[in-house]
């Protein structure tokens, strides 16, 4: 009889002690989950279901683009603020400054937002600082540029080659099919600008037989080179038939030398990106067209798309965030080219 009594003592005093282990002084059994320190996660998670703070770091604020992108995430801002979290943004006073956009997005880190949104003005520049926000686990939303980095989970952008495609597109149609052309452009060692002048080449190519591509000329930032290349080819190629500009500043100059050589309107002028400026040349028949993208709806997506990434929902590696040819009869009845139009602001321009 001791004996039984003296095991049934001994089990339920290691039952006892089983129970107080398994506690650990807590009400509730712990469900975390077991990480090794030695694994830690390399794909950004998000937050934990609450924001505090998205950042915003503009390429530049100037030029009529980036005031459509900062609308846009004005908008978002607002959104967002009704929400209950805080969203800044920032960016330097010019493109070319990379050091001060690289601090900023280091400002964002340090002060611990939940999501950056970052419109890259060099992809190398911003790609070597994706560095810190991998270590903080910040999951970041590119717009209008691409990084050279893994870690952004998404890319809000136009299409940079779909926009060469319209643009090759509306010349081919303004010059009948027919004839000799050239594209101004920027830069092709910054893989979106390039891929405006592939597109261009590409339709062309494919849907014009007739056409001939006389240069895809890049002018790498010299002064005046746009208007001088377009200058020495109106001089040199009597039958020249029309441009592509590829960027919003390089209208003007090949404009100043078309006019020169007085071949307004003989000369089909087609350009990327639209202003106020070049939707008045659309209606006197100064430019053919414009290709134009939606920067307002760009800043907005990528805004609300940093957001929800920073909630840890699940976003598309790239969205795509508009483009559509104007011209004196798509501003009047395609409803796509309305919409971005109304976007834009330019719609009773």
């Amino acid at each position: 009889m001791k004996k039984t009594i003296s095991i049934v003592f001994a089990l339920l005093l290691v039952a006892m002690m089983f129970v107080s282990c398994s506690k650990g002084g807590e009400d509730k059994p712990d469900n975390s989950p077991v990480v090794d320190p030695g694994k830690a996660s390399t794909e950004p998670s998000g937050g934990d279901g609450e924001v505090s703070e998205i950042a915003v770091i503009l390429q530049s604020y100037t030029g009529s683009f980036w005031s459509d992108v900062m609308r846009g995430v004005d908008k978002a801002i607002e959104e967002l603020g009704e929400k209950g979290v805080k969203c800044t943004f920032n960016g330097p006073d010019d493109s070319t400054n990379l050091q001060a956009q690289i601090e900023m997005i280091e400002a964002a880190v340090a002060r611990d937002v939940d999501g950056l949104a970052v419109a890259p003005a060099d992809s190398a520049a911003v790609g070597g600082a994706m560095g810190i926000c991998q270590e903080k686990n910040i999951p970041v939303v590119l717009f209008d540029c691409s990084a050279d980095s893994d870690w952004p989970v998404c890319l809000v952008s136009s299409d940079n080659y779909k926009l060469g495609l319209l643009a090759g597109e509306a010349l081919g149609k303004a010059m009948d099919g027919k004839g000799l052309w050239a594209m101004i452009n920027w830069n092709d060692g910054v893989i979106t600008n390039g891929q405006r002048s592939w597109g261009a080449r590409d339709y062309i190519e494919e849907n014009f037989p007739d056409m001939e591509c006389y240069q895809l000329f890049f002018t790498y930032s010299v002064t005046d080179a746009d208007l001088t290349f377009a200058r020495d080819t109106l001089t040199a190629k009597k039958d020249f038939g029309g441009f592509i500009t590829g960027c919003e500043s390089q209208l003007a100059p090949t404009l100043s030398a078309t006019q020169e050589a007085g071949r307004i309107g003989d000369v089909k002028i087609v350009a990327i990106d639209i202003t106020p400026v070049s939707l008045e040349y659309i209606k006197d028949g100064s430019v053919a067209a414009v290709v134009t993208q939606n920067p307002f709806n760009m800043g907005y997506t990528g805004t609300m798309t940093a957001y929800k990434a920073a909630l840890g929902e699940e976003v598309p590696e790239f969205i795509d965030s508009g483009s559509a040819i104007v011209d004196k009869d798509s501003m009047e009845n395609d409803e796509t080219t309305r919409a971005i139009l109304k976007e834009l602001q330019l719609l009773d321009a």
